[in-house]
């Protein structure tokens, strides 16, 4: 996967989060079988974004923050899973609520936009060197 093919858009809710309560969901330790499995998708997002797209949607799975928070932020864990049903890779953007989508191609692109709820904003982002910023 080429990061010039793929297409990252940002679902985003009309109401945002505070990091320090979203920070504050996760628990204070988790188990050993759970860090292995979120450092293993780490390193298959790498492989995913560096040539092998059909990675992108296992790679996108987390153990460690989505699912503490979903609760708080329920209309956003909603989309990720409802996204991801349709196989398109998504996660929880940091500490949330958007949501970022790692289209494969403009027709994921298309198909992810059609899932954003009533009320939220969909913006591409672009990946530059220094990070990840919003293009308008």
């Amino acid at each position: 996967m080429s990061t010039r093919r793929s297409h990252r858009l940002l679902l985003i809710p009309p109401t945002g989060a505070l990091t320090d309560e979203a920070r504050g969901l996760l628990p204070e330790h988790v188990s050993h079988a759970d860090a292995t499995f979120n450092a293993s998708r780490s390193a298959l997002l790498v492989a995913a974004l560096t040539g092998h797209g059909e990675a992108l949607l296992a790679a996108t799975d987390d153990r460690l923050h989505q699912p503490h928070r979903a609760e708080a932020m329920h209309e956003s864990a909603a989309l990720v899973a409802k996204v991801g049903a349709a196989g398109l890779p998504a996660v929880i953007s940091g500490a949330g609520p958007s949501v970022l989508v790692l289209a494969r191609g403009a027709a994921e692109a298309d198909a992810s936009t059609a899932q954003a709820p009533d009320g939220w904003r969909v913006e591409q982002v672009a990946v530059a060197p220094i990070g990840a910023h919003l293009v308008r």
